[in-house]
């Protein structure tokens, strides 16, 4: 895949492949391949001149808001190392893209590398050892643990890319499926419903669980106060008054 593929936003699903790059490349190559030859969707990694790009931001910034901004799926992928740290969260970008993502709503879909795995549990009862043949920083664990324990976000192991790739394929076709579900839901309801609400507020909507109408406002006053956060950052800033 010539690096120069072009990402065209609305087209067909976005998919935010998510995780380090040097350690990675050739998953993230192979995975390029597979969403846009294989199944025609807009992938969106890093590295590509089509990334698209805010000249005004910086790195973690750029790769924040194209996961709040366009994505509707993140692929997040774990590798040995733990990547660059942002200086006001503590964070590396993979984690700030994966919280954004959380935050946002969108399907996650989490691959965590074998060896990191294996290591997890003697990991848990040393946590000051040095693990530094496996992982470049023990933050990486951490992260980790945040995803499968804290999060309770289901995760796949991996050992080479087809076994992402092997996985998606099962993953999306599931989701396709719960769209066309949904699809024949949103038929018979209001027009006003379908464009005003979103995620999981129009979920509440359509399915009504108990104490559905205190839930419901509870997700919209969340989602749109979500909505205002670069508001909030360039006030925080000082761009804005």
């Amino acid at each position: 895949m010539l690096p120069g593929v072009e990402y065209v936003p609305g087209n067909a699903p976005t998919v935010m492949v998510s995780s380090t790059f040097y350690d990675l490349g050739q998953v993230r190559s192979d995975l390029l391949d597979f969403l846009q030859d294989g199944l025609g969707y807009g992938p969106l990694l890093s590295e590509f001149s089509s990334f698209p790009v805010d000249p005004d931001a910086d790195t973690i910034e750029n790769c924040r808001r194209r996961v709040e901004q366009n994505a509707d799926v993140l692929v997040l992928i774990i590798g040995g190392r733990y990547g660059s740290v942002d200086s006001e969260s503590g964070k590396s970008i993979t984690n700030l893209e994966y919280l954004t993502a959380r935050a946002k709503g969108i399907p996650i879909y989490v691959f965590i590398d074998r060896r990191i795995l294996a290591v997890l549990p003697v990991w848990r009862s040393n946590r000051d050892g040095d693990f530094s043949d496996v992982v470049d920083s023990n933050q990486l664990f951490e992260f980790v643990e945040q995803v499968r324990s804290t999060d309770l976000v289901w995760t796949h192991d991996f050992d080479r890319a087809q076994d992402i790739v092997s996985a998606l394929r099962f993953q999306f076709a599931h989701l396709m499926q719960e769209g066309l579900r949904w699809r024949m839901k949103m038929r018979d309801q209001p027009l006003a419903l379908q464009e005003n609400l979103r995620g999981e507020a129009l979920r509440l909507a359509l399915e009504r669980p108990k104490a559905w109408e205190y839930l419901l406002f509870g997700q919209v006053l969340s989602d749109e106060v979500a909505a205002n956060a670069d508001l909030r950052r360039e006030h925080r800033l000082g761009i804005v008054v």
